[in-house]
């Protein structure tokens, strides 16, 4: 929120709109004038991109093996020893739960599940969708 709301503020001086306590002119009017998308979201397409990348990876390779338990989607938790004080969020529960918020829990698993040729490439194609008809 504060990424965007910081983006918004840099859009609004490039485009010489005033200030939204004076101008009325919401951050998502900002976001399409630019043309662009709130930071939030091009961030989080790009870790879903990742993800599929880890997802698509080989079974015994380093990514897959420390972000999914097995040959599973299911998130490698409690492997390691969390230190006291810390967050008790991790990287890939976060990212699958707003993957499926996005996308679907069906489709989600649907595509990442999906062992034929050209899957990581249908998982991008799909992302790149997803987030033009969110924008659109």
């Amino acid at each position: 929120r504060r990424l965007d709301g910081f983006y918004a503020r840099c859009l609004r001086k490039i485009l010489r709109i005033q200030l939204a306590f004076y101008s009325r002119i919401s951050n998502a009017t900002v976001f399409g004038k630019a043309g662009v998308a709130p930071l939030s979201e091009q961030l989080l397409q790009k870790q879903l991109a990742l993800l599929g990348t880890v997802a698509f990876s080989p079974a015994g390779g380093p990514l897959r093996r420390d972000t999914f338990r097995d040959e599973s989607l299911q998130p490698q938790i409690g492997r390691f020893v969390r230190r006291v004080g810390s967050l008790r969020q991790d990287w890939t529960t976060s990212v699958l739960r707003e993957g499926e918020r996005v996308m679907g829990a069906q489709r989600m698993n649907q595509l990442l599940t999906d062992s034929t040729d050209g899957a990581l490439k249908r998982w991008r194609l799909e992302l790149k969708m997803t987030f033009q008809r969110r924008l659109g």
